[in-house]
């Protein structure tokens, strides 16, 4: 059956994937929304998919939208960059004192991992590293920023001026990216959306939902879930 929906019906949607488990679930909405056969004539622009993690190959993935995933409208690699430097800077081990907010959270013995763009190996730090990084200089902040914008524009005939928008996040909490990214990312989004009566929802999928298939690392997995 064929669902005709009417101009100024439609709530302005993001859906948001942070890390790996993040990036599928809505590689799966993605796919689904996008089989409907007036996608692009009711939602287009109005419902959006957007993909952060620190895992490039995941991200080019969903940038093509092939197999079981659905292609996503915009990805943003949040660890493109070289942590160890990074990180030397702002602990005050060069030329510049040290950021006493970063080394509140920051251990002083915990030494980054070297690779750039290869994921945060289900290090919760790792990811919290490369999100504080990402909003601070990076375009992290400037690219939701703008994708929001895009989506309240009144130049969408089939936009719902009278609802808020509304903001699904989904991501794992027992890997690195998603459990060390989820917090701050939505302090981020409350920040850029400006306005309290917003709808931010967030899905978070648990350690036991994977466990039959994580090993010898499920103690590890069910410590991140924990920490989140």
């Amino acid at each position: 059956m064929t669902i005709r929906i009417m101009p100024g019906e439609v709530t302005p949607t993001l859906f948001v994937g942070l890390g790996g488990s993040g990036g599928k679930a809505v590689g799966r909405i993605a796919k689904r929304l996008r089989a409907h056969e007036d996608f692009d004539h009711q939602y287009r622009s109005l419902v959006r998919f957007l993909a952060i993690d620190t895992n490039d190959a995941d991200l080019a993935r969903l940038r093509k939208g092939t197999g079981e995933y659905g292609r996503v409208d915009d990805t943003v690699l949040i660890s493109d960059f070289d942590k160890v430097a990074y990180s030397s800077h702002r602990r005050g081990d060069s030329f510049a004192d040290a950021d006493d907010y970063f080394t509140q959270w920051v251990h002083d013995w915990y030494r980054f991992r070297k690779e750039s763009g290869a994921g945060a190996g289900q290090i919760r730090i790792e990811s919290r590293l490369s999100f504080y990084r990402s909003v601070e200089v990076g375009d992290l902040a400037q690219k939701l920023t703008s994708i929001l914008s895009e989506m309240r524009s009144h130049a969408h005939g089939m936009r719902h001026t009278g609802a808020p928008l509304q903001v699904f996040v989904y991501f794992s909490v027992a890997g690195g990216t998603g459990s060390g990214a989820f917090i701050p990312f939505a302090y981020l989004c409350r920040d850029v959306i400006g306005d309290p009566s917003a709808r931010l929802c967030a899905f978070a999928i648990l350690p036991g939902a994977i466990e039959a298939v994580v090993g010898q690392n499920r103690e590890g997995v069910f410590a991140n879930g924990y920490a989140a």
